[in-house]
């Protein structure tokens, strides 16, 4: 993979943004492949520039694909809460 990230250093640029809430890596992107988000970006084999809502049970609520590589946060917002209860 051209791309590779080391979870190494996803978590110093995690801590030098700030980021507080909770981030997950999928290094293998076996996740990617299971919400169906591979081969839906620039880069053939790679997961594409996409948000997928998962509730608690593990059912996908709601899948968005951008390829702009920006959401503003009140466009994520919106739909994740139309599709949570």
């Amino acid at each position: 993979m051209f791309w590779a990230v080391t979870l190494a250093v996803l978590v110093v640029v995690i801590a030098a943004m700030m980021v507080t809430s909770r981030t997950t890596a999928d290094t293998d992107t076996s996740v990617s492949r299971a919400y169906g988000t591979e081969d839906k970006g620039m880069h053939p084999g790679l997961p594409g520039h996409s948000f997928v809502l998962v509730d608690a049970a593990g059912t996908q609520r709601w899948y968005g694909e951008y390829p702009s590589m920006f959401l503003s946060t009140a466009d994520l917002l919106d739909p994740v809460e139309r599709h949570l209860p």
